[in-house]
């Protein structure tokens, strides 16, 4: 066996070997990225199907304006019972605090619309940021395979060129180049 026919298939060896666990580590990131995709799609499809009015930032809002309510009622009362206020006017009072509370119950639903858009934009971006992700790995494979076949190629070439010289048995042996006549001489 010739010595660049050898070389040429440590060398592809080598090259198998690397691409080998190259391919191994990419399926790993692939594995890793489908499922980094799979969890981003569910938490947005959990976020964006709940009602606003079900979110806890919803739902801690309504409690302040119930609690607000309730006490503005019992101010009414305290200060109608203390300033001798007619019925009717405690009616009057009570029916525009519940105004006011409807309206900020109208209000907070009209951010439900809102709350829905800003969680369909973070989808959309993070979306976005592993898509690009996928899409630079890809392309790193695609380099990969093309680096392999290029070194395949290489390598071809080489063994083809050390036997063409001499290859093991002729003048251009690397042998030849180490041994009694070469550069070993007087070492060997």
């Amino acid at each position: 066996m010739s010595v660049g026919l050898a070389l040429s298939a440590a060398s592809l060896a080598g090259n198998i070997f690397g691409n080998i666990m190259s391919a191994k580590q990419n399926r790993e990131i692939d594995d890793i990225l489908a499922g980094r995709m799979n969890d981003l799609q569910a938490r947005f499809d959990k976020d964006y199907n709940t009602q606003f009015f079900d979110t806890d930032q919803a739902k801690s809002v309504i409690q302040t304006l119930s609690n607000q309510h309730e006490r503005s009622n019992k101010r009414i009362e305290n200060a109608g019972a203390i300033s001798g206020a007619s019925a009717e006017a405690k009616v009057a009072q009570r029916a525009k605090s519940q105004e006011v509370f409807g309206d900020s119950l109208t209000k907070l639903a009209g951010y439900g619309t809102q709350y829905k858009d800003m969680k369909e934009r973070q989808f959309n971006r993070r979306d976005d940021t592993l898509q690009n992700f996928y899409l630079q790995h890809e392309m790193r494979k695609a380099d990969n395979w093309s680096n392999f076949m290029n070194n395949a190629s290489n390598v071809g070439q080489g063994g083809i060129a050390a036997d063409a010289v001499g290859g093991g048995n002729g003048q251009g042996s690397i042998f030849n180049l180490w041994g009694k006549e070469g550069f070993g001489k007087g070492i060997i």
